[in-house]
């Protein structure tokens, strides 16, 4: 087709976006951002075993809203360290907590690497539990 490069090499460096675009967000781990997110270490209580994440709290006055996200089903938070979208929210503004499910991960359970549809979906309930109880989040604004 005409006007398609006909090699599989990566486009010329021109033709990718400059990092300065102005209606792009600044990358959250860029070091001159002053109001960058602080990320927290944290666990919490789940159908009897303790949960453990990341909380990623943004910068400014709160309360915030709050988002709750997992690795998937079988993933573990850190599935996020090259694309991280928990970064990405808390720079929008908002609170977010990343963990590992039950059984996975940094996550306490037996047997390692069960995974359990329902105990999954408790957690993720005590995930929004913590989060209302936090002092940073606004818990009519969790999703």
């Amino acid at each position: 087709m005409k006007g398609w490069p006909t090699s599989s090499a990566p486009p010329p460096r021109s033709a990718c976006p400059p990092a300065d675009v102005p209606d792009r967000p600044a990358r959250p781990d860029s070091p001159d951002r002053s109001d960058r997110p602080a990320r927290q270490d944290v666990e919490f209580a789940s159908e009897g075993v303790v949960l453990r994440g990341w909380l990623d709290l943004p910068g400014g006055e709160g309360p915030h809203p709050a988002i709750v996200v997992t690795g998937g089903f079988a993933g573990v938070k850190e599935v996020f360290l090259h694309h991280d979208y928990p970064r990405v929210f808390a720079v929008a503004g908002f609170v977010v907590l990343c963990f590992d499910h039950a059984n996975c991960g940094t996550s306490d359970g037996l047997p390692r690497q069960e995974l359990d549809p329902v105990r999954q979906q408790r957690g993720y309930l005590d995930a929004i539990t913590f989060l209302a109880l936090h002092p940073a989040v606004d818990p009519d604004r969790i999703g």
